[in-house]
Parts: structure tokens; sequence; C-alpha cells
């Protein structure tokens, strides 16, 4: 299933909903796509809700850790909201969920992201 991305609409932070399973190659692509394309219009930090990602795989890692550097390079920061099990025992292996913080909430996040 193709991963579908909503951009909810707030003033600061942008927040993803994504929804697809697994988050793959084709999504990564994506999702990289989005937030370059944030980024050139002045977003600084992203919030993806992954409510709806039950899986995620290499390829899928590699376009949040992607993500995650363009954001950083602007000065900005990735945030993650509403892990689900495998995703964040995924992340726990790799230990990605050390170096991007994970909420249990997209409102949690948007706190964080506001700071």
């Amino acid at each position: 299933m193709d991963m579908k991305i909503h951009e909810q609409s707030n003033s600061g932070p942008a927040v993803l909903d994504l929804k697809g399973d697994p988050l793959g190659e084709d999504d990564a692509s994506k999702l990289k796509e989005k937030v370059y394309s944030l980024i050139a219009t002045g977003v600084k930090h992203v919030i993806l809700n992954l409510r709806d990602v039950k899986h995620i795989n290499s390829a899928g890692l590699g376009g949040m850790v992607c993500a995650m550097t363009a954001l950083r390079r602007v000065g900005g920061d990735i945030y993650l909201a509403n892990t689900q099990l495998n995703v964040s025992k995924i992340l726990a292996i790799t230990q990605l969920n050390r170096i991007i913080e994970m909420y249990n909430s997209t409102d949690e996040a948007l706190v964080r992201a506001k700071r």
C-alpha cells in the first residue's frame, strides 16, 4: 500500500500524518520530498504522526534519517508521535530512538517543537 501523507496546517511546526504499511522505499522518497518542500517554505520542525504506520523497513528508516538530517542542517529537527509497538521496537534495535525524540501524542511533540 502506498503511503499517504496528510499535512495538518498550523502555525509553526508541520505535523505530517503518515498512513501506509509498511513504510518502505517509495514512501521514503515521498517523505523526503515533502520535508524538503516544507524546508523550502521556511519550516524547520516536523512532527511525524505514525499512528497509522504498523511496520517500517530499512528504506523507511533511511527516509526518516534523511529528513532529520535536512531539518537539522537548517536549525530544526524531526519528532515522532504515536509510534506503534513494532515501529518502536525497530527504532530501539537500530538505536534511532536515541537521536530522534519520540512522544506519545502529536500535542506533546508540538509543545517540544515550539520551544
